[in-house]
């Protein structure tokens, strides 16, 4: 139901209010969300769609026919995170296509190091999925990767390069203010979003964001060369990540 269609926004509206309000029955969060269209009610189409990706992502649960959110949220990014995180670590599922939500990303544009691919229909249906993805299934997941800060549509394809403040606002999750960057990915990052290329390199879609923090002065990335740790970064052998104080 991860493929459902779906926008994103209306998956963060439906949760706080779900989370300010809730528990609610299906019937009352239908009839707060859905509109009057065209002097009659509009279609809970998408309400329903909404509702069934959040309940299949595991970020509402449902208790006597009503569902009630699963965790305090503070603002919009830490909504965004706890999704990606919900949806990175999703085992089983009503669907066969939902663990591999993040997987598709992963191999199309993650291990091959590819910022950019189009002709996203066929690509996606020529890797071994469980089921085929129709064009609709395959425009919504584009419209959810962009609204979660991993990328962006476009010529009818996808670039994929995480937000910077999402990369930072993970980087916060580390318990450490420095330490082996190899720690860092394995142990953080990787809880949330794949990474590594084919060859084990950081993806550009994570590398981008991360150079862009040191240029801002937020994060601060060193070789030390001593460190028995694995390196990153080709020639610049990075092997440490503080994070500064601003």
């Amino acid at each position: 139901m991860l493929f459902s269609t779906v926008y994103g926004p209306e998956l963060e509206s439906i949760y706080l209010y779900l989370e300010k309000f809730g528990p609610l029955n299906r019937k009352d969060i239908i009839q707060v969300f859905t509109g009057v269209d065209a002097g009659g009610k509009a279609s809970p189409a998408n309400v329903e769609d909404a509702i069934s990706f959040l309940k299949s992502a595991g970020m509402i649960k449902v208790k006597s026919e009503k569902y009630q959110a699963q965790n305090k949220i503070f603002d919009s990014l830490d909504f965004k995170m706890n999704l990606i995180k919900q949806i990175k670590n999703l085992g089983k599922s009503q669907s066969k296509l939902d663990p591999y939500f993040f997987k598709i990303m992963d191999l199309i544009f993650i291990k091959q190091n590819r910022l950019f691919q189009n002709d996203l229909h066929k690509t996606i249906n020529s890797l071994e999925l469980p089921l085929p993805c129709s064009e609709e299934k395959i425009n919504a997941w584009r419209r959810v990767l962009e609204y979660l800060g991993l990328g962006n549509r476009g010529f009818s394809g996808m670039v994929i390069q995480y937000d910077y403040e999402l990369v930072n606002r993970i980087i916060s999750q580390w318990d450490e203010v420095e330490g082996p960057l190899q720690h860092f990915l394995e142990q953080v990052f990787e809880l949330y979003l794949p990474w590594s290329t084919f060859e084990g390199e950081i993806s550009d879609a994570l590398r981008l964001p991360l150079v862009r923090l040191v240029d801002q002065g937020t994060i601060s990335l060193h070789a030390k060369q001593d460190l028995p740790c694995k390196s990153y970064f080709g020639q610049e052998s990075i092997k440490w990540l503080k994070r500064e104080e601003i």
